[in-house]
């Protein structure tokens, strides 16, 4: 090597060495940012959490807070948030506090526990989201959510009602009857319960407020909504009790349940017929059942060849027994009569 050679090579090493140095504080640089970029805030999983419900992002919140309600009736379905006023103001503490916590199934857990706070139907609600350490490293520590904010909104129906279709957001629900309570999850709002119109019986639509604790709603046919839904079931059931009584009678007409019509001074058999209509009373007698009044006729014939009749007011009652989304089961008869 000349003397030119090693001058040249002398001079290259320093800004080699330069340049291997720069090379490796840009590593250490952006390695320091992805070490940083990987430390999973347990308070931002939680604001994450909140604007997602506040957002109506079913799909987002289900997948931050996965254990569902602790009845046992799961995460709302996507959609449940339509047509409905949601959480906003929100509020997220800044320090969790270390809780223990009893979880709903399974063994007790260590977590965090972060106040949370939002407006809705014009009040403050508080509440608490628990979130615990799942595992990872001290460079990428890995959190969830446990439990969720969502509560079952309870549905019930009264009898004579035996199912009633319902949607709530866009989620259709089919509630049953009896003492039996249809359960549907929901996130914190204000929801429109819309029963369906093309019932036989129509409800009115309703809401319900889902905050901390789980609403429950009782869906009830007013006497007004059921006689609207059911009152051509209602007559015809009527008429036709009515028809089987004058169809059976001979001298005397006896219906079933009491009602009970002699003319006087007959000479022969008697012919029984329904004058006019059955009317059904504006007022129910109790609850779903209606009184009904007509009027029927006895026409004979006089032994010197007169023909006579004679009316009678019947009186009777009809009942709504059961509403199905099939249609308006009715029981209906004749209970009291008098001579006019």
């Amino acid at each position: 090597m000349t003397e030119q050679t090693r001058g040249t090579a002398a001079r290259r090493t320093p800004r080699r060495r330069v340049l291997v140095l720069a090379g490796v504080v840009v590593v250490a640089l952006a390695l320091g940012g992805w070490v940083l970029g990987q430390r999973a805030d347990p308070r931002d999983l939680v604001v994450d959490y909140l604007d997602a419900i506040a957002a109506g992002d079913v799909e987002a919140a289900n997948a931050l807070a996965t254990d569902g309600v602790f009845t046992g009736t799961g995460l709302p379905e996507p959609g449940t948030t339509d047509d409905a006023d949601l959480i906003s103001g929100v509020r997220v503490g800044d320090d969790g506090r270390d809780t223990h916590v009893s979880p709903y199934s399974g063994p007790d857990y260590d977590a965090l526990g972060y106040e949370v706070t939002y407006e809705l139907a014009g009040e403050r609600v508080s509440d608490t989201v628990y979130v615990e350490r799942t595992g990872g490293s001290w460079l990428r520590p890995e959190w969830r959510i446990r439990g969720s904010l969502a509560q079952p909104a309870r549905l019930s129906v009264l009898q004579p009602l035996q199912e009633v279709d319902v949607v709530v957001g866009s989620t259709a629900i089919t509630t049953s009857a009896g003492t039996t309570v249809t359960e549907v999850p929901l996130y914190p709002g204000t929801y429109r319960v819309v029963p369906d119109p093309e019932a036989p019986v129509v409800l009115d639509t309703q809401e319900v407020t889902v905050d901390e604790d789980g609403p429950f709603l009782l869906l009830e046919a007013s006497p007004e909504q059921l006689r609207a839904g059911a009152e051509a079931d209602l007559l015809a059931a009527a008429a036709e009790d009515l028809d089987l009584c004058t169809v059976l009678a001979d001298d005397d007409l006896v219906c079933d349940d009491g009602a009970f019509a002699s003319p006087d001074g007959t000479a022969g058999r008697v012919t029984w017929r329904v004058e006019g209509d059955v009317v059904l009373d504006q007022e129910p007698r109790s609850g779903q059942t209606w009184r009904t009044t007509a009027t029927v006729v006895a026409s004979w014939t006089d032994p010197d060849g007169s023909a006579r009749e004679q009316r009678f007011d019947l009186e009777g009652q009809a009942s709504v027994r059961a509403v199905t989304p099939d249609g308006v089961q009715v029981v209906a008869g004749w209970t009291d009569s008098t001579d006019t």
